[in-house]
């Protein structure tokens, strides 16, 4: 089971792009994800993928590890590229 690490800083940031940390959740445990190049920060590496909550909606995520936890950074609805690349086999 996943551990994910939520504060009100991460909450409010997804909720900006009207997305639930459930549906983070979700995306994140898509057993289709899919992974991709993200960025790092002087302090931490940073991935980035594409998963589907478990009402069909695709996001794309941005998280980082800290010890055991996952850290959502950002999520949002993916865009039409980041659709085709998910949909690809």
């Amino acid at each position: 089971m996943v551990e994910f690490d939520w504060d009100e800083w991460n909450l409010d940031h997804i909720a900006l792009h009207a997305v639930t940390a459930d549906e983070a959740e979700e995306a994140y445990n898509d057993p289709h994800r899919r992974g991709m190049a993200a960025y790092n920060t002087t302090t931490e590496r940073r991935w980035a993928m594409l998963g589907t909550t478990a009402a069909g909606r695709l996001l794309f995520l941005v998280y980082t590890r800290r010890g055991r936890a996952v850290r959502i950074i950002t999520t949002r609805d993916a865009d039409k590229a980041e659709e085709r690349r998910y949909r690809r086999k």
